[in-house]
Protein backbone atom coordinates (compact mmCIF):
# COMPACT_ATOMS: atom_id res chain seq x y z
CA UNK A 1 0.00 0.00 0.00
CA UNK A 2 1.66 3.13 -0.87
CA UNK A 3 0.03 6.69 -0.14
CA UNK A 4 1.51 10.27 -0.75
CA UNK A 5 1.28 12.44 2.59
CA UNK A 6 3.24 15.70 3.23
CA UNK A 7 4.40 16.61 6.43
CA UNK A 8 5.20 20.41 7.44
CA UNK A 9 7.15 20.68 10.25
CA UNK A 10 7.63 24.21 11.84
CA UNK A 11 10.50 25.41 12.70
CA UNK A 12 12.34 29.20 13.71
CA UNK A 13 13.89 31.28 11.23
CA UNK A 14 17.99 32.02 10.60
CA UNK A 15 19.66 33.27 8.17
CA UNK A 16 21.45 30.90 5.59
CA UNK A 17 23.71 30.96 2.81
CA UNK A 18 24.00 28.42 -0.24
CA UNK A 19 21.87 25.17 -0.02
CA UNK A 20 21.53 21.96 1.59
CA UNK A 21 22.33 18.82 -0.63
CA UNK A 22 20.43 15.72 -0.72
CA UNK A 23 23.17 14.08 1.48
CA UNK A 24 22.63 16.79 4.13
CA UNK A 25 19.02 16.15 4.83
CA UNK A 26 19.55 12.05 4.59
CA UNK A 27 22.02 13.32 7.35
CA UNK A 28 19.69 15.18 9.21
CA UNK A 29 16.90 12.97 8.49
CA UNK A 30 19.64 9.76 10.29
CA UNK A 31 19.97 11.58 12.88
CA UNK A 32 16.74 12.14 13.61
CA UNK A 33 15.40 8.84 13.41
CA UNK A 34 19.06 7.37 14.93
CA UNK A 35 16.99 6.41 18.54
CA UNK A 36 14.17 4.15 16.61
CA UNK A 37 14.29 0.92 17.80
CA UNK A 38 11.98 -0.65 15.08
CA UNK A 39 11.98 1.54 12.34
CA UNK A 40 14.62 2.69 10.09
CA UNK A 41 14.76 5.80 7.08
CA UNK A 42 15.43 4.95 3.55
CA UNK A 43 15.05 6.51 0.33
CA UNK A 44 15.32 10.05 0.90
CA UNK A 45 15.60 12.40 -2.11
CA UNK A 46 15.48 15.86 -1.95
CA UNK A 47 12.80 17.29 -4.60
CA UNK A 48 13.05 21.15 -4.34
CA UNK A 49 14.49 24.01 -1.97
CA UNK A 50 14.00 27.90 -2.16
CA UNK A 51 15.52 31.08 -0.19
CA UNK A 52 12.82 32.12 1.95
CA UNK A 53 12.73 35.00 4.12
CA UNK A 54 16.81 34.91 5.27
CA UNK A 55 16.55 30.74 5.39
CA UNK A 56 16.59 27.79 3.06
CA UNK A 57 13.66 25.41 2.65
CA UNK A 58 13.99 21.72 1.14
CA UNK A 59 11.52 19.63 0.19
CA UNK A 60 11.89 15.78 0.11
CA UNK A 61 10.88 12.71 0.08
CA UNK A 62 11.59 9.77 1.88
CA UNK A 63 10.10 6.33 3.51
CA UNK A 64 9.96 4.07 6.59
CA UNK A 65 10.63 0.81 6.90
CA UNK A 66 10.32 -1.75 9.73
CA UNK A 67 13.55 -3.14 10.96
CA UNK A 68 12.70 -6.38 11.54
CA UNK A 69 9.20 -7.25 9.70
CA UNK A 70 8.35 -10.72 12.07
CA UNK A 71 7.71 -8.40 14.94
CA UNK A 72 4.95 -7.16 12.90
CA UNK A 73 4.10 -10.81 11.70
CA UNK A 74 4.34 -12.23 15.76
CA UNK A 75 1.79 -9.08 16.97
CA UNK A 76 -0.55 -10.09 14.35
CA UNK A 77 -0.47 -13.99 15.10
CA UNK A 78 -0.53 -12.74 18.55
CA UNK A 79 -4.02 -10.80 18.18
CA UNK A 80 -5.28 -13.62 16.22
CA UNK A 81 -5.19 -15.87 18.89
CA UNK A 82 -6.43 -13.21 21.42
CA UNK A 83 -9.44 -12.62 19.27
CA UNK A 84 -10.02 -16.68 19.25
CA UNK A 85 -9.29 -16.67 23.05
CA UNK A 86 -12.07 -13.44 23.65
CA UNK A 87 -14.71 -15.53 21.69
CA UNK A 88 -14.15 -18.85 22.96
CA UNK A 89 -14.74 -16.74 26.37
CA UNK A 90 -17.53 -15.03 25.75
CA UNK A 91 -19.19 -18.21 24.31
CA UNK A 92 -18.62 -19.77 27.56
CA UNK A 93 -19.66 -17.13 29.54
CA UNK A 94 -22.77 -16.73 27.55
CA UNK A 95 -23.53 -20.81 27.79
CA UNK A 96 -23.04 -20.81 31.81
CA UNK A 97 -24.81 -17.27 32.37
CA UNK A 98 -27.99 -18.61 30.17
CA UNK A 99 -27.73 -21.70 32.03
CA UNK A 100 -27.68 -20.39 35.45
CA UNK A 101 -31.02 -17.99 34.36
CA UNK A 102 -32.75 -20.75 33.58
CA UNK A 103 -32.18 -22.34 36.84
CA UNK A 104 -32.89 -19.48 38.81
CA UNK A 105 -36.22 -19.42 36.76
CA UNK A 106 -37.29 -22.54 37.46
CA UNK A 107 -35.87 -22.45 41.49
CA UNK A 108 -38.42 -19.37 41.47
CA UNK A 109 -41.14 -21.17 40.03
CA UNK A 110 -40.48 -24.42 42.45
CA UNK A 111 -40.27 -21.93 45.65
CA UNK A 112 -43.58 -20.39 44.91
CA UNK A 113 -45.28 -24.04 43.94
CA UNK A 114 -44.35 -24.93 47.35
CA UNK A 115 -44.42 -21.94 49.47
CA UNK A 116 -47.50 -21.62 51.81
CA UNK A 117 -50.22 -19.49 50.07
CA UNK A 118 -53.45 -17.66 51.75
CA UNK A 119 -55.70 -19.58 49.25
CA UNK A 120 -54.96 -22.88 50.69
CA UNK A 121 -55.50 -22.16 54.18
CA UNK A 122 -59.38 -20.26 52.84
CA UNK A 123 -60.32 -23.50 51.51
CA UNK A 124 -58.57 -25.80 54.27
CA UNK A 125 -60.06 -23.96 57.36
CA UNK A 126 -63.13 -22.13 56.06
CA UNK A 127 -64.72 -21.93 60.03
CA UNK A 128 -61.43 -20.29 60.62
CA UNK A 129 -61.54 -16.09 61.08
CA UNK A 130 -59.25 -13.97 58.76
CA UNK A 131 -57.38 -13.43 61.31
CA UNK A 132 -56.85 -17.21 62.95
CA UNK A 133 -55.72 -18.06 58.94
CA UNK A 134 -53.27 -15.33 58.44
CA UNK A 135 -51.66 -16.34 61.56
CA UNK A 136 -51.55 -19.83 60.77
CA UNK A 137 -50.17 -18.65 57.03
CA UNK A 138 -47.72 -16.85 58.48
CA UNK A 139 -46.24 -19.88 60.96
CA UNK A 140 -46.24 -21.82 57.78
CA UNK A 141 -44.20 -19.46 55.74
CA UNK A 142 -41.58 -18.93 58.22
CA UNK A 143 -41.22 -23.30 58.70
CA UNK A 144 -40.87 -23.36 54.93
CA UNK A 145 -38.13 -21.07 55.22
CA UNK A 146 -36.64 -22.26 57.73
CA UNK A 147 -36.96 -26.06 56.46
CA UNK A 148 -36.93 -25.82 52.19
CA UNK A 149 -38.06 -28.95 50.85
CA UNK A 150 -35.19 -30.91 50.24
CA UNK A 151 -35.81 -30.68 46.21
CA UNK A 152 -35.62 -27.28 46.51
CA UNK A 153 -31.99 -27.07 48.62
CA UNK A 154 -30.96 -28.77 45.86
CA UNK A 155 -31.90 -26.71 43.12
CA UNK A 156 -30.66 -23.79 45.35
CA UNK A 157 -27.07 -25.92 45.87
CA UNK A 158 -27.08 -26.53 41.94
CA UNK A 159 -27.46 -22.45 41.25
CA UNK A 160 -24.83 -21.62 43.42
CA UNK A 161 -22.17 -23.93 41.76
CA UNK A 162 -23.51 -22.84 38.45
CA UNK A 163 -23.13 -19.04 39.60
CA UNK A 164 -20.01 -19.77 41.07
CA UNK A 165 -18.42 -21.40 37.86
CA UNK A 166 -19.49 -18.23 36.26
CA UNK A 167 -17.72 -15.98 38.59
CA UNK A 168 -14.52 -18.00 38.33
CA UNK A 169 -15.06 -18.59 34.36
CA UNK A 170 -14.94 -14.62 34.20
CA UNK A 171 -11.90 -14.08 36.61
CA UNK A 172 -9.49 -16.11 34.99
CA UNK A 173 -10.49 -14.45 31.28
CA UNK A 174 -7.04 -14.61 29.73
CA UNK A 175 -5.26 -11.13 29.78
CA UNK A 176 -5.67 -9.93 26.36
CA UNK A 177 -2.65 -7.34 25.23
CA UNK A 178 -3.40 -6.60 22.14
CA UNK A 179 -7.45 -7.07 21.49
CA UNK A 180 -9.33 -3.75 23.08
CA UNK A 181 -6.12 -1.75 22.33
CA UNK A 182 -4.85 -1.99 19.18
CA UNK A 183 -4.70 1.47 18.27
CA UNK A 184 -1.98 2.26 21.27
CA UNK A 185 0.06 -1.16 20.58
CA UNK A 186 0.61 0.02 17.20
CA UNK A 187 1.46 3.48 17.94
CA UNK A 188 4.09 2.27 20.63
CA UNK A 189 5.57 -0.28 18.31
CA UNK A 190 6.63 2.07 15.66
CA UNK A 191 7.33 4.98 17.73
CA UNK A 192 9.75 3.14 20.60
CA UNK A 193 12.34 4.91 20.97
CA UNK A 194 11.80 7.88 18.66
CA UNK A 195 12.33 11.77 19.55
CA UNK A 196 9.68 13.99 19.57
CA UNK A 197 10.96 15.12 15.84
CA UNK A 198 10.67 11.90 14.34
CA UNK A 199 7.77 11.12 15.29
CA UNK A 200 6.54 14.36 13.52
CA UNK A 201 8.30 12.54 10.54
CA UNK A 202 6.28 9.33 11.01
CA UNK A 203 2.17 10.18 11.76
CA UNK A 204 1.53 8.67 8.20
CA UNK A 205 3.00 5.06 9.25
CA UNK A 206 1.25 5.25 12.20
CA UNK A 207 -2.46 6.15 10.72
CA UNK A 208 -2.03 4.23 7.93
CA UNK A 209 -2.83 0.64 9.33
CA UNK A 210 -5.89 2.21 11.41
CA UNK A 211 -6.86 3.34 7.68
CA UNK A 212 -6.57 -0.15 6.28
CA UNK A 213 -8.26 -2.02 9.47
CA UNK A 214 -11.35 0.59 9.39
CA UNK A 215 -11.88 0.24 5.62
CA UNK A 216 -12.24 -3.48 5.77
CA UNK A 217 -13.08 -4.15 9.45
CA UNK A 218 -10.48 -6.27 9.31
CA UNK A 219 -8.36 -5.97 12.63
CA UNK A 220 -5.62 -8.01 11.69
CA UNK A 221 -4.50 -5.47 8.87
CA UNK A 222 -2.88 -3.29 11.82
CA UNK A 223 -0.26 -5.28 11.76
CA UNK A 224 0.49 -5.44 7.95
CA UNK A 225 3.94 -3.29 6.80
CA UNK A 226 2.89 -0.37 4.38
CA UNK A 227 5.40 1.09 1.97
CA UNK A 228 4.38 4.71 2.38
CA UNK A 229 5.97 7.39 0.62
CA UNK A 230 5.85 10.69 2.42
CA UNK A 231 7.37 13.93 1.46
CA UNK A 232 8.35 16.90 4.09
CA UNK A 233 9.61 20.03 3.76
CA UNK A 234 12.52 21.84 6.41
CA UNK A 235 14.06 25.74 6.86
CA UNK A 236 17.45 25.06 7.89
CA UNK A 237 20.37 26.75 8.27
CA UNK A 238 24.34 26.56 7.45
CA UNK A 239 26.31 25.98 10.65
CA UNK A 240 30.34 24.81 11.62
CA UNK A 241 29.51 21.34 12.14
CA UNK A 242 26.97 21.57 8.64
CA UNK A 243 23.75 22.22 7.68
CA UNK A 244 20.79 22.06 10.50
CA UNK A 245 17.03 22.07 11.00
CA UNK A 246 15.95 25.12 12.26
CA UNK A 247 14.90 24.49 15.90
CA UNK A 248 12.09 26.99 18.18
Amino acid sequence: MRKQLTICCAFALAACSSAPSESDIEELMQRTFASCQNVMLKDVKKTNGYEDDGHYTVEFSYSLKVKNPKQLRNKKEQLIKEIEQKNQASSSLSEISQIASDMEHELQKLEWAGYPKMIEFDRRYPHLSADEKANLLSAAQAEYARNPPAELLQKRQELKAKKDALEAQRTSFPRLEIVGNIGSVVENFYQAGCSQTARRFMRPLVSAPREAANAENDQTRWFDEYDIDMTAKIPMRKTEAGWRALSN
